[in-house]
C-alpha cells in the first residue's frame, strides 16, 4: 500500500504518488442516461428500508454494507459504506460512485477528505496518511496536481507543486511559521 511521503523535504521529484483508491466495481453502472436495477442489491444479504427515514441498510457476506439514500436501486444522496477490508466512506454518492463531498477512512490508517468525481478524489481535498503526514491541495484524477501544502512530522509545513502525481522537488518550500 503506497504510502504519501514520509518526509516532504526528502521526497524524490521522481516519486510517483499514488492515493490508495478502494474501489467498489461491484457498484458501478455503465450508462448515464438512467439507472437500472442494480445486481448487487440483489446480492444482498440483507436488503431493508427504514420508512419513517427512507434509509436503506444493504449487507453483504463479504462484511460490507451500505446505509443511506437510494434511487432506482442505486447509492444516490448521502450514505456509508463499509467495505469488506474495514475501510469506510462516508459523504455524497451519485449513481453508485462516490461524487460530491465525502470522507474515505482506508484500512492502513489514511484517510481523504475532500471532493471526489466518480470515484476518484478530484478537487479540493486533504490526505493523511498513517504516519499523520497530511497533504492539503488539489487532486485530478485521483492523484495530487497543482499547489498544495504539507505538513511533516514535526509540524513544519511547506509549500509545493504537484503535477499528475508527481512531486516537483524544486518548489518544496519551507513556510514561516508564526
Amino acid at each position: 500500500n503506497p504510502q504519501l511521503f514520509s518526509r516532504p523535504h526528502r521526497v524524490s521529484a521522481n516519486a510517483n504518488v499514488q492515493i490508495p483508491l478502494h474501489y467498489h466495481a461491484l457498484h458501478r453502472t455503465e450508462k448515464k442516461q438512467k439507472p437500472r436495477i442494480n445486481r448487487v442489491h440483489l446480492l444482498a444479504i440483507e436488503n431493508t428500508t427504514d420508512e419513517a427515514t427512507g434509509l436503506t441498510t444493504l449487507r453483504w457476506n463479504d462484511g460490507s454494507s451500505y446505509v443511506g439514500e437510494t434511487y432506482r436501486t442505486v447509492f444516490h444522496g448521502m450514505g456509508t459504506m463499509i467495505y469488506p477490508d474495514k475501510g469506510k466512506y462516508h459523504g455524497q454518492w451519485k449513481y453508485d460512485h462516490r461524487d460530491g463531498i465525502g470522507t474515505m477512512e482506508y484500512a492502513d490508517g489514511s484517510k481523504y477528505v475532500g471532493e471526489w468525481v466518480r470515484d476518484l478524489p478530484n478537487g479540493s481535498g486533504t490526505f493523511i496518511n498513517p504516519e499523520g503526514i497530511a497533504f492539503s491541495g488539489t487532486f485530478k484524477n485521483g492523484v495530487p496536481h497543482g499547489k498544495c501544502v504539507m505538513q511533516d512530522l514535526d509540524g513544519r509545513l511547506y509549500s509545493a507543486r504537484w503535477v499528475r502525481g508527481k512531486l516537483k522537488e524544486k518548489s518544496i518550500k519551507p513556510l514561516k511559521q508564526k
